[in-house]
């Protein structure tokens, strides 16, 4: 049996949410409805309604803000309708921009960066997501354009191979948007996360929001509200989507900073507010998902995956970012030297003395951003200050004073 959830809201006056009020408006939204087919591309619809009552008439807004399950059906005598108020004064649906994200400043702090990707633009972050390599980055990127795609699309694909829907859609409704980059420091992680949204908005040929969110809320003034505040932030990326429906990719960088596991914490406040933090983040992206399908993906970076708290590892996809080899090294040497001359024997030299360093006692291999930019970057750097060209010695001088980046 299919339940739908509407939050409605008074239009003149406020009248209590009595058992009799809510019976009536329950029923006067199933008659409205009764026969339509109402499925995922339904959710954030509002509409008007006219309420009966013994000594009054009101008027409402009720806006579609739930469906369970969500597969397309229509609307019968049968269908459980559930209504709750919304806030007094409060529009259910805000008139606002594609790139408005209505946020109080505190919700600002947090958004530590914000972009809309758009598929007919060249971003510069189209470029850094096609310099990628040796991460399983296309793998990624299939996985979110799955978790993008809506209800009703993955029905007509049941249908049309299968003839009708089958019981497995339930498994991709019901898995959280969650997807964890686990890998030392150095390996892509952040380059890939900030850049993937420019790839995506291509693939999907629709625009992209891109949210950077920062859990570094220590020593900044929010000490027992942070989960407050990631409440209210996903509530927030609630109402923008239910007005745009733009679809959104939310970054959380170092989330190990307040992921970690709830068992290993211990009784101080600042260990119980983190236990906190991971259980509004865990509603957060269960919320966005379930009933209302939203079509957002939250990316988690870490350097410590072992750490994280196991309910979130359980809801989430996890790909690991290793170390580049040798051929993802030479690769790494061709696109970050590419013009300047460099045969392909200059390239294999610089492949090979870049293999993994003996550092405290243990063999460290070299992470993507040592060979780019420490390697790489200071020999350039080196041969602008210096006014002449970079040459194959100066990049193995870098090579042997570059220290590999220890694994955490």
């Amino acid at each position: 049996m299919q339940t739908l959830d509407f939050v409605i809201q008074w239009k003149y006056g406020i009248h209590p949410l009595t058992s009799e009020t809510e019976r009536m408006i329950c029923n006067a939204i199933r008659n409205k409805l009764l026969g339509q087919l109402i499925s995922s591309d339904n959710i954030g619809n509002q509409f008007d309604l006219e309420i009966d009552g013994i000594n009054f008439k009101a008027y409402i807004n009720a806006l579609l803000e739930k469906i369970d399950p969500v597969i397309a059906k229509s609307v019968t005598e049968n269908t459980v309708i559930r209504v709750r108020q919304s806030s007094a004064g409060i529009s259910l649906k805000p008139k606002l921009e594609d790139n408005d994200m209505p946020v109080g400043q505190e919700l600002k702090e947090m958004v530590t960066f914000e972009t809309t990707f758009n598929p007919s633009e060249n971003s510069h972050y189209l470029d850094v997501y096609n310099s990628l390599v040796g991460i399983p980055k296309d793998l990624i990127l299939q996985e979110m354009i799955t978790l993008m795609m809506s209800m009703t699309e993955k029905e007509k694909w049941s249908q049309k191979h299968y003839g009708g829907v089958i019981p497995a859609l339930r498994i991709t409704v019901n898995k959280a948007p969650v997807i964890i980059l686990g890998g030392d420091p150095g390996t892509g992680k952040t380059a890939f996360s900030t850049s993937v949204g420019a790839k995506l908005s291509r693939e999907i040929n629709e625009k992209i929001r891109f949210l950077h969110i920062s859990l570094m809320m220590r020593g900044m003034g929010y000490q027992g509200r942070a989960s407050t505040m990631i409440v209210k932030l996903f509530d927030e990326i609630k109402a923008n989507y239910l007005n745009t429906k733009t679809p959104i990719v939310l970054f959380f960088d170092e989330a190990e900073a307040v992921a970690g596991a709830r068992g290993d914490t211990d009784a101080s406040s600042g260990a119980q507010e983190n236990i906190a933090i991971v259980n509004s983040i865990i509603v957060g992206v269960d919320n966005l998902r379930k009933g209302m399908q939203a079509r957002v993906v939250a990316l988690f970076a870490t350097n410590l995956s072992r750490r994280l708290d196991s309910a979130l590892m359980r809801r989430s996809y996890f790909y690991e970012f290793e170390k580049p080899d040798i051929n993802v090294r030479q690769t790494l040497f061709e696109n970050s030297l590419g013009g300047l001359g460099f045969s392909k024997d200059d390239i294999q030299s610089f492949a090979e003395a870049t293999k993994p360093q003996q550092v405290d006692g243990k063999m460290v291999p070299y992470s993507h951003s040592d060979i780019v930019e420490l390697i790489t970057g200071r020999a350039v750097n080196d041969a602008i200050v210096r006014d002449t060209t970079v040459t194959r010695e100066r990049i193995l001088e870098y090579c042997t004073k570059t220290r590999p980046t220890l694994s955490v």
